[in-house]
This record gives structure tokens, sequence and C-alpha cells, in this order.
């Protein structure tokens, strides 16, 4: 939704975590998949899948010494949703959101409140498409 106005370099950083992040349960899943191209889709820029993911510790603490406040509110509310994608917000995908919230400088009560508006949103959109396709 808001990756466009994120810096070139940012993107690069973001898609390496959000990969890193959704192999962590050890269950790439098809809409995590799906959620990645549109990413990439969505800022432009290509990103290989196949790869081996970079470690989540080096990513978080390169995101955090260069991204300004607003971008790393973009990045983790992105970042939630990609870990929500799946319908399951695993025990390691919210530990790392954790550590990523704490990088990050973010109160726990902002990292709620992206949760709960990401899971409206995804509700929002089965009642749409049950509506108009169902």
């Amino acid at each position: 939704m808001f990756l466009k106005l994120l810096k070139p370099e940012e993107k690069t950083l973001f898609l390496e975590f959000a990969y890193s992040l959704a192999k962590k349960d050890g269950n790439f899943a098809e809409a995590e998949q799906a959620m990645m191209e549109a990413y990439g889709a969505e800022m432009g820029v290509t990103f290989d899948l196949t790869h081996a993911p970079k470690d989540t510790c080096a990513l978080v603490q390169q995101m955090a010494e260069t991204m300004e406040p607003a971008e790393k509110k973009i990045v983790f509310f992105e970042l939630v949703g990609l870990a929500l994608a799946d319908g399951e917000y695993g025990a390691d995908e919210r530990k790392t959101m954790q550590e990523l919230a704490q990088a990050f400088g973010m109160t726990e009560a902002y990292a709620q409140d992206c949760e709960k508006l990401l899971k409206e949103y995804f509700g929002l959109q089965k009642r749409m498409t049950a509506a108009v396709l169902g």
C-alpha cells in the first residue's frame, strides 16, 4: 500500500527482510509468495524468490540505521501484513517483528494497532470478494 514511498535502497532492504520473514516459519506459503510478487510490482522492483534468505539481524540493524521514522512505520506495517497473509502469525514471525519494533523504537501499542488494522483490512477484502464474486 505504501511501499512506493520508499527510496530504492530501502525497497531492496524491505524485500530482503520480507523474504526472510516469510521463510522464517519454514513454510513459504502461496499467499506469502503472492504478497512478495505484489510488493515487487508495487515498487517496480524484481526480486529473486529462489535465493537463500539473508540474516534478519543484519537486515534489522541496517534498516534501523538508515531509515527515517516514517519509512520504518511503512516497513513495519507492510511486514505485519506479510506475516498475516497466510492466516497465521506464527511465534517465530511474531518474535522477529517484536525485535524489529524494538530496533525501530516502536511501541507495543503501535504493533498491536497495525495487526488489528490489517486483520480488519483482510477481513474486508474477503467480504468484498464474496460480494462481487460469490
